[in-house]
C-alpha cells in the first residue's frame, strides 16, 4: 500500500502588472514552486480590483504604477473587498511616498524588481504566513514619511511612550502576523488583556495598525532582523526575537 505525503498548502497569487514581458516572467518564476497558485492577473487598476473582489487570493502581488491609477485604489479596495488578502508590493522604484501610503493600509510589505525569482518566491510564502517584509534601508524612510502630517496624524511615540517589557513582547509577536488568540496562549493571558496592549502599544508608537507599528519598530531596533546572506532582501525580514 503506498501513501502519498499530504499535498503542500497552495497559496493563491495574484499579479497585477501593467508591461506583459514582466509579468510573464513573475508568472514562470512562481510556476516553479508547486505551493504557489497564479489565480488571476491584471494590467490595469479596473482589471484588477474587480479580480481581488472575485478571487480574493491569499498575496496580492502588485505593481505600483499603473496606466489607468496607481496600486493606492488596488490595495484600498482589496483591504474593504477581501480583508484576508496580503499585498506586497513589487515596484521598480523606491516608491517610498506611495510605500508609505500603502503601508498604512495594512500592506505586508515592499519589493523592488531587483529581487530574485527564489526570493520573490520566499517572500510570497514569507508574507502568507503573516511576516512582514521591506526593501533595504526602506523601513526608517517609510516611518519617517508616516509621521509626516498629510500621511498620518502620528508624530512619533508621544510622552510616556516608551514600552515596557510586555509591551515589546506584544510588538514582536505583532510582527510575526499572530492573532490575539495566537498572542494570548502564547503569553498566557486573555485575548482582553492581549487587546488592551495592543490600543496602548498603538498609541504610545502613534499608529493606527500592525504594519505602521512594526516600520517603527524595525526602524527603533526592537525588533530583529534575519539575514539571507547577500541577498536584496538581507536583513528585511520582522522576525521575532
Amino acid at each position: 500500500m503506498v501513501i502519498s505525503a499530504p499535498p503542500l498548502p497552495t497559496v493563491r497569487v495574484m499579479v497585477v502588472e501593467d508591461h506583459d514581458l514582466v509579468r510573464q516572467a513573475v508568472k514562470d518564476e512562481l510556476a516553479k514552486d508547486l505551493s504557489i497558485s497564479v489565480v488571476g492577473e491584471a494590467a490595469s487598476t479596473i482589471e484588477a480590483i474587480r479580480l481581488v473582489e472575485m478571487l480574493k487570493p491569499d498575496v496580492l502581488l502588485l505593481d505600483i504604477r499603473l496606466p489607468d491609477g496607481t496600486g493606492l485604489e488596488v490595495a484600498t479596495a482589496a483591504k474593504s473587498q477581501s480583508p484576508g488578502t496580503k499585498t506586497l508590493v513589487l515596484s521598480a522604484y523606491d516608491d517610498y511616498q506611495y510605500v508609505a501610503r500603502v503601508a498604512k493600509l495594512g500592506a505586508a510589505g515592499y519589493l523592488t524588481k531587483s529581487v530574485s525569482g527564489h526570493e520573490l518566491v520566499r517572500a510570497i510564502h514569507s508574507v502568507a504566513n503573516g511576516w512582514m517584509l521591506f526593501a533595504p534601508g526602506a523601513a526608517p524612510r517609510v516611518k519617517g514619511l508616516l509621521e509626516q502630517r498629510e500621511l498620518s496624524p502620528a508624530k512619533g511615540p508621544r510622552e510616556g511612550g516608551i514600552l515596557t517589557d510586555r509591551e515589546q513582547q506584544i510588538l514582536r509577536h505583532l510582527a510575526t502576523g499572530s492573532r490575539n488568540s495566537d498572542i494570548a496562549n502564547a503569553m498566557h493571558i486573555t485575548v482582553k488583556t492581549v487587546e488592551a496592549h495592543v490600543k496602548t502599544v498603538f498609541l504610545k508608537l502613534g499608529v493606527r495598525n500592525r504594519t505602521e507599528a512594526v516600520v517603527t519598530a524595525m526602524n527603533s531596533g526592537w525588533i530583529q532582523r534575519v539575514e539571507y546572506g547577500d541577498s536584496p532582501l538581507a536583513g528585511t525580514l520582522a522576525k521575532e526575537f
